[in-house]
Parts: structure tokens; sequence; C-alpha cells
């Protein structure tokens, strides 16, 4: 393969991450809005963050599809799918009067936008040559990076200026932009076949997932009692019985092979973990320095803007170091990073500016730890599975936010110095595990 990018191939990349990019960013900017919205129409927090959970949870059932919808249609019909759906969930959104309408429109963005980043990654590795993928990776994680720095400080300034509604008439007009040179731009270099599409593995992991969401949501806000309990029991009965089902059907929905790859499977636990913490760390912290600070919505959403710039620059550059030496050095800054801001959350977080500086550090450390961590778990695979196990990272990633989001918001529901030291205590737990687990997917990868 020419070891260059094309301008035509960066422009698709571009074009197609814009819908990721649109996903997160409105995924962000409301939990800015989650309180204003919460007093429009009289809800609770738990019940308003849904509205990011259910989200997370539809882009996570539609990003099931990805592989086989890979192999079935065109990257620019997915495209153009994808891009419809989600516009007609903005002005849902931009004209909803109602809290089931707002709801009804986040869920067709979630279609959308889920399928818009697991696309614009299996463009990247089916595009892109090797000795460019970790810089073209790391510019994808840039422009999904750039989400969470514009995301809280344009929704917190309409908030306090305007109305929450304005976000969706403020990304609109960049979808469309997006779908025009997308049309323009996207070229097909894999042939398309006629799967078999496993429906009933779809439904099981479709159970499995909401099941799990749900029951994990309401121990959180409501404790352990005989209706939570049945939504955990059908979610391990629901996952062992897709196990078994996919050993008996010769094209699953998704192929578990992957997870025989150790390299793989230590790349995707360690990331599921950094992203429910990151998540948590976003959902919290704008309406933390409301709660306590009594801060305005633009303020909190400005606070957290330095560490969003720098995970997404740093994901640029943390590609580049990976494309010229590989995964160890990007990584090993990474996880300091990430460690070094999740103790800081631990042991200083009743001021403002160490919160601020909590996530800071956490943020610069997902810069260069994400995409580089995905770039080299999923390059490790055969390339049969490799839009397999590129779509399991972004279900894995939706599914760690939704999750998080989940945890924190049920937490900060009632917010106190306890409720806050165990969220905090439960962050550094999973950083530890995390960076355990990389580093041993490092010594894998010497080994080999």
């Amino acid at each position: 393969m020419d070891k260059k990018v094309s301008p035509v191939l960066l422009l698709a990349i571009l074009a197609i991450g814009i819908q990721g990019f649109v996903d997160i960013f409105l995924g962000t900017a409301l939990n800015v809005s989650f309180h204003n919205i919460a007093n429009d129409f009289h809800k609770n927090l738990s019940t308003v963050q849904w509205l990011s959970s259910g989200v997370m949870i539809t882009a996570t059932i539609t990003t099931l599809m990805g592989p086989w919808l890979t192999q079935r249609i065109t990257i620019k019909q997915q495209f153009f799918i994808i891009s419809i759906i989600s516009m007609i969930g903005v002005i849902l959104d931009a004209v909803a009067t109602q809290f089931g309408l707002i709801l009804i429109g986040r869920l067709f963005q979630g279609l959308g936008g889920g399928l818009g980043i697991t696309l614009m990654f299996s463009v990247i590795f089916q595009q892109v040559p090797l000795a460019k993928r970790g810089a073209m990776m790391g510019l994808g994680g840039l422009l999904i990076s750039f989400a969470p720095v514009l995301g809280p400080a344009l929704s917190g300034w309409l908030n306090d200026h305007w109305s929450w509604h304005a976000v969706f008439w403020l990304v609109l007009p960049l979808q469309v932009i997006a779908l025009i040179v997308g049309s323009l731009t996207i070229k097909q270099v894999v042939s398309t076949t006629r799967p078999f599409f496993d429906a009933r593995g779809w439904f099981i992991l479709v159970v499995f997932f909401i099941t799990g969401l749900v029951g994990i949501e309401r121990l959180i806000s409501s404790g352990v009692t005989l209706y939570n309990i049945i939504f955990i029991v059908l979610f391990s009965l629901s996952g062992g019985f897709y196990y078994w089902h996919q050993r008996v059907i010769k094209t699953p929905i998704i192929n578990i092979d992957v997870f025989r790859q150790n390299i793989f499977t230590l790349g995707f636990i360690a990331a599921f973990g950094a992203q429910l913490v990151l998540l948590t760390y976003i959902a919290t912290t704008p309406l933390l320095i409301q709660t306590l600070t009594e801060r305005t919505a633009t303020f909190s959403g400005l606070i957290v803007l330095p560490g969003a710039i720098g995970n997404a620059v740093m994901s640029y550059i943390g590609g580049i170091l990976y494309d010229r030496f590989g995964m160890q050095l990007p990584i090993m800054i990474g996880t300091f990073l990430l460690l070094t801001g999740t103790v800081m959350g631990l042991l200083f977080n009743t001021t403002l500016w160490t919160i601020v500086l909590s996530i800071t550090l956490y943020q610069f450390g997902a810069g260069f730890w994400f995409s580089t961590n995905m770039t080299e778990s999923v390059s490790r695979l055969p390339e049969n599975l490799q839009s397999t196990g590129n779509a399991l990272f972004n279900i894995g990633n939706n599914y760690a936010a939704a999750i998080g989001t989940a945890l924190a918001i049920g937490m900060l529901n009632v917010v106190n110095v306890n409720n806050i030291y165990y969220l905090n205590v439960l962050r550094l737990v999973l950083i530890v595990i995390t960076s355990i687990l990389v580093f041993a997917s490092m010594r894998l990868q010497r080994q080999n």
C-alpha cells in the first residue's frame, strides 16, 4: 500500500468523524444542561441522565451491527443513512417542548452517532497504510476529543444567555456540511457481499446490554430490590446464552474469538475501565462545580476546557509517537498521567482548583492512552477479525460511558463528602487495574 494518505481520504475520514463528534458533543453539552432540563420538565437527575445513558445504550445496540453492515452495504451508503437519522434526531430536539420528545430525538442521535464512530475507524483500518495508522487514529481521536472541549463551554454559555435548545441548532449546519463533503469524498475499496444476519444473536445481545445497564442504574439509584435483581439475573443469563449461541452458529453477529488474542483482550478490558473513569469525571465535574461552588453553567463548562483541549491534542501526538516508537512511550506517559490525576482527585477534592487539576491531568493522560491502546489492540488481530475488534472497542466505550454516567449522576443526586470520596476511591481502583492490564499487554507485545 502507498504510505501516503491522500487529501480525499483525509476529508472522507473527517466527514465521517463529524457524526461521532456531534454525538459526543451533544452528550457532554447536555451534562451542563441537566439542571435546567430537570427544572423545565420537573424531573429528577436520575431521569434526565437517560438523555445520555439512553443514547449510549442505543449506540451500543446499533454498533453491534457494524461488522455486518461493513460487509453488506458500502461505506457511503452507511454514512448517508446514519447522517440522515442523526439529523432527524437533532431537529426533533431543537423544537421539542416535552421531555419524551427530547428523549426520542436523543435516541435517534444514538442510532446515527454510534455507527459514525465505528465507521470512521473502519475506514482508517481498511484504507490507511500501517505506517500512518497511528497518526490517523490519533487524528480521529483528536476530532472526537474536541467534542468535550466545546460541549460544556458552549452549552454553558447558551444555557445562561439563551436556551439549551440552541445547542441542537448549532450542530445542524455542521452535519449538513459533513454530509455534502462525505458524499463527494468517501470511496469503497472492499467489495460488499451478502452475509447472513444473525438476528437471534443480535436480539440476545440487545437484551444483554439493556438489562445490564438498567440493572446497574437501578442498583445505584434505588439499592438492592427484587425488581433490580431480576434485571441482573437476565443480564447474566443472556450473556451465557449468547456464548452458547455463537459457538453453534457459523457467522455470529459478534465473533468473540477476538478474545482468544490476549493483547486484544487486555487492551479491551483496560479501555473499558479507563473510559468508565473518564465519563464519571465528565459527568460529575460540571455538576459538582455548580452544586458545591454555586457557579454558573458557563463557568462550570469553561473550567474543564484546558483538560479537554489537552485530551484532543495529546491524542494526535500520541498517534505520532506510536508510529515512530511503538506503543510503549505514549502508553507509559498516558498511564502516569491517568494515575496522577486520579490520585489527586482522591486526596485533594475539597477545592475548585484541585478538582479542575485532577480532571485536567486525567484528560491529558487519556489523550495519550486511548487511541494508542485501541490501535495496537485491533492491529494485532487477524485482518478478518479487525472490523469486529473495532466494533467491540466502540461498544465497550459506549457501554462504559453509559454505566459511568449513571453511576456518577446516581451518586451526585445526594452530593456529600462521603459520596464524592467513594466515587474517587472507585476511580483509583479502576485505574490501578487498568495500568496492570496495559503493562501486561506491553509485555506480551515485546514477547511477540
